[in-house]
């Protein structure tokens, strides 16, 4: 537990580059991904599901890009491979050192281990004290297990970079069941969401779904195992719900978990209900405590739905949430989750990002110099800019797209064209360099990593920031 408060908190202390504090104009490279198993020119299906960075190295999982069809359920069950591969980079020699194929060895795949498994990626970490990286795949069209399509989490030993084991979640004798429902019963398995890491303690899972829950995870043992669980609920009023009367308080089921956070300096875990159609609702957790309805606060974000993000600034002590379905706002709270206006006088409460935008699904933070980036994702827009942290002021000007020129020659006559990089959103900060690491989520043609030098200190601001 100290080790996972004191990494979350290190950054602030760590030997910063003073070229970086001094920077101030946003400028990118890319990086072209390497050709692997999976990366290849042939398969532009394969993407990257998440990415998380250990000391020097960064890890980037792979991940499927599964689109819906209304089929036979051999074709939306079996057309993908069911292999993930993790890339490790090494930030001090700017390349990709090693990689690990999981999925069936055959003479196609010969160092894959393993065997197949689900490659729809939804969430990772690292337990740094257990120095375990560990995915989450889910179970995207409630395949059968003959499919090999089955929700589990896959355990790496960092150590020696070597896979250890993969665990099905519906194989846990002591997994429960939510409901009574036979057709509903066990069927949120299906459907891991998102996860939060406590080092050398736990990895705590949620789930989708009407009837759901959350999970604790030991992954320390030779085995994973199932020690916590717990099902929420929360009341609330619901105007004429079903014939009910005016504001009378209706208990509801927390359900639909999308979005999850942990707060070290409150020492608490927070899940998030976003259904859509009313305000989302946090289930602040005290992670020293059994994982029970008791140690828990259910907390309603008024006028807080469709969310996309949410980040921390721990130096002002602020959450920020961003939310839409088609374009996006940007709220922020304190700790104690109470919204904040960006302007008393004139009832101002978010910001707007541009409709040309589309919709914004990450931001960061940098918690050396303060500014809040947004990453821009649409095409033809895709790039990141710049907000201010102190009155949420986004810095159009800045707004860097992510594109390489290209000049040629023809019949005497001099051309040039511009490729986009799109679908840019999975992200990495090097806190000691100055850089943010983004690269490309879901399907994808260009392969690229977009390497961001960030901007230093704000004008105002001493060296230090």
């Amino acid at each position: 537990m100290y080790i996972f408060l004191c990494l979350i908190f290190g950054f602030l202390n760590i030997g910063i580059d003073a070229n970086y504090l001094n920077n101030n104009k946003l400028g990118v490279s890319y990086l072209n991904l390497p050709t692997t198993n999976l990366f290849t020119e042939k398969r532009n299906n394969i993407g990257l599901g998440c990415s998380i960075k250990k000391n020097r190295d960064i890890y980037y999982v792979s991940s499927s890009y599964q689109q819906v069809y209304y089929s036979s359920e051999n074709y939306n069950c079996g057309r993908s491979e069911k292999y993930v591969e993790i890339l490790k980079y090494n930030l001090d020699s700017n390349n990709f050192t090693d990689n690990l194929l999981i999925g069936e060895s055959n003479s196609e795949y010969p160092d894959a281990v393993g065997n197949l498994g689900s490659d729809n990626v939804v969430s990772c970490g690292i337990d740094n004290e257990l120095n375990i990286l560990y995915y989450i795949a889910s179970n995207r069209y409630n395949c059968p297990s003959n499919y090999n399509f089955d929700s589990c989490i896959v355990r790496i030993n960092l150590n020696t970079f070597q896979f250890m084991d993969r665990t099905i979640f519906n194989n846990f004798q002591n997994k429960p069941s939510y409901t009574t429902s036979n057709y509903y019963k066990y069927r949120y398995i299906h459907n891991p969401t998102t996860s939060q890491v406590i080092d050398g303690d736990s990895v705590w899972v949620a789930f989708g779904n009407f009837y759901t829950g959350i999970w604790k995870l030991n992954i320390s043992g030779l085995i994973v195992e199932l020690v916590d669980n717990t099902e929420l609920f929360y009341y609330d009023t619901h105007d004429e719900f079903m014939g009910s009367i005016e504001n009378q308080l209706i208990k509801f089921n927390f359900r639909e978990i999308k979005k999850s956070f942990i707060n070290p300096k409150t020492r608490m875990i927070y899940f998030m209900e976003d259904t859509g159609y009313r305000d989302s609702v946090l289930a602040e957790i005290d992670y020293s405590k059994p994982l029970h309805q008791n140690n828990t606060r259910m907390i309603k974000l008024n006028g807080i739905s469709y969310v996309t993000d949410i980040e921390i600034d721990f130096n002002l002590e602020r959450i920020y949430f961003v939310i839409g379905s088609l374009t996006s706002e940007l709220y922020q709270f304190d700790f104690n989750f109470n919204k904040l206006s960006l302007s008393s006088t004139c009832n101002i409460d978010f910001m707007k990002f541009p409709t040309e935008w589309g919709l914004i699904t990450n931001i960061e933070i940098d918690q050396n110099t303060g500014i809040i980036y947004t990453i821009i994702s649409k095409f033809g827009q895709n790039g990141i800019a710049k907000i201010n942290s102190k009155n949420l002021e986004l810095d159009i000007p800045s707004h860097l797209l992510f594109r390489e020129i290209t000049y040629y020659t023809r019949n005497n006559y001099n051309y040039s064209y511009y490729t986009f990089y799109y679908n840019l959103n999975i992200t990495v900060f090097d806190f000691e360099s100055g850089n943010i690491y983004i690269a490309p989520y879901g399907n994808f043609n260009n392969k690229k990593i977009a390497k961001v030098n960030l901007l230093g200190c704000e004008k105002g601001k001493g060296l230090n920031c």
